[in-house]
This record gives structure tokens, C-alpha cells and sequence, in this order.
């Protein structure tokens, strides 16, 4: 199984000049325990597309670790 999301450009692509941080392009291969780790995430949110459960597995483990640091600072 492998997760498409957007790739990082440094340079010119297709003739076009990108900033590094415009876009990131992640293509992962996820065999064995990690596999069926995502999956059973991928079931448990009701998620189709691996597209879609990478982005709700980034965006709640972000929250998570900024939520703590922003707690621990108040």
C-alpha cells in the first residue's frame, strides 16, 4: 500500500519555480503491523482513501502534541 499526498519541489517543475514549502509529496510503503495499523484506523474514522486518513492521522496527532505544549505554557 502506498500514501500519495504532495511532493516537496525544490527547483523548476514542469517550468515552474516552487517554493519548499508550497507542497510535500509523500509516498510511503506500509507492509505488515503498520499496514494493518492504518487500516484498522482507516475503518474506525469510516475513511475510504488513504489520501483522507493520512490528513485526519496528521491533522489529530498535530493537535494532540500542540494541544499539550499549549497547555503545559499556560
Amino acid at each position: 500500500m502506498f500514501i500519495d499526498v504532495l511532493r516537496v519541489h525544490r527547483g523548476s517543475f514542469m517550468g515552474r519555480k516552487k517554493k519548499a514549502s508550497e507542497e510535500v509529496q509523500l509516498r510511503v510503503p506500509l507492509r505488515g503491523e503498520l499496514l494493518a495499523k492504518f487500516n484498522a484506523l482507516k475503518e474506525r474514522f469510516g475513511l475510504e482513501t488513504n489520501t483522507e486518513a493520512f490528513r485526519l492521522i496528521l491533522n489529530k496527532v498535530y493537535q494532540s502534541i500542540f494541544a499539550e505544549a499549549k497547555g503545559a505554557g499556560s
